[in-house]
């Protein structure tokens, strides 16, 4: 049975999310609008069960790739609704870029992929909501 991700915003959030289903989700905070929070999701059949230890080492490489910020200035992994989540964080002072990555896994097979990214350090709560609204995530089937 095919899932997707279900994504509860915190006030202030909106979802611009083009209508393209099966696509990248986008969601912003408003006022603010720092960047975006892009959401997409992977199920594989088959294989054996993914470590946390494998999904932060992919949250460190895609990262590094993705946002040409340098190294990882911070990286956690811990459990979430969906099951478990690695995160690591990108940034060049003094206020240059700034990205996130999150990978999510269920340990069987279905992935969340996210990413927020800036041209410039956001506010901290905006930081701290992405992180709450990632970690919230659910799976739900496709309506």
């Amino acid at each position: 049975m095919a899932l997707k991700p279900h994504v509860t915003l915190l006030p202030g959030w909106v979802d611009e999310t083009t209508p393209n289903p099966g696509g990248v989700q986008a969601y912003f905070r408003n006022p603010t609008r720092c960047g975006p929070l892009q959401i997409s999701w992977l199920q594989r059949t088959g294989g054996a069960p993914v470590s946390e230890d494998s999904v932060l080492e992919a949250s460190l490489r895609f990262g590094e790739e993705q946002f040409g910020c340098g190294p990882a200035t911070e990286k956690a992994s811990g459990s979430c609704v969906l099951g478990f989540y690695a995160t690591a964080k990108f940034s060049l002072p003094p206020d240059r870029c700034y990205g996130q990555v999150w990978t999510l896994s269920n340990g069987a097979g279905f992935f969340v992929f996210a990413t927020y990214m800036s041209a410039k350090m956001p506010e901290p709560i905006e930081v701290s909501q992405a992180h709450d609204i990632i970690c919230h995530i659910t799976l739900i089937e496709p309506s």
